[in-house]
């Protein structure tokens, strides 16, 4: 009988120190996912990462001249589209190879997406 409630004692114990420390790790897992910070990009950001993603492969597998006149035409018309919508207007206006354009317009988004980031951390 002794045994008994000690090993019901025992489990009690446990259960409690189990289901405690699964609480600590819960309020820990919460507090780190309100420290994450959701950036909402815009669909010109949006759509500027994926012609990126699309102009970067062509240009790496060397495709046909035509296919790679289509991707460095799509990304400069995003890349414009994207500077003209976080206010670098001027750079838009610059007349640039592509690759001087993508390079000006990824400076700029990542200045924009620095402040949007320290905005939210404030």
């Amino acid at each position: 009988m002794r045994k008994t409630q000690l090993l019901i004692a025992g489990m009690l114990t446990l259960a409690i120190t189990l289901t405690s420390c699964s609480s600590e790790d819960k309020a820990v897992q919460q507090q780190e996912n309100a420290r994450t910070v959701e950036l909402a990009k815009t669909t010109e950001m949006l759509d500027f990462e994926s012609s990126l993603k699309d102009w970067m492969q062509a240009k790496r597998e060397n495709v046909g001249t035509t296919s790679r006149a289509a991707a460095d035409e799509q990304i400069a018309r995003q890349a414009k589209a994207l500077l003209g919508s976080i206010g670098e207007n001027e750079t838009a206006s610059k007349e640039q190879t592509t690759d001087e354009l993508v390079r000006a317009t990824m400076r700029a988004y990542s200045k924009k997406l620095t402040e949007q980031y320290r905005a939210q951390n404030q």
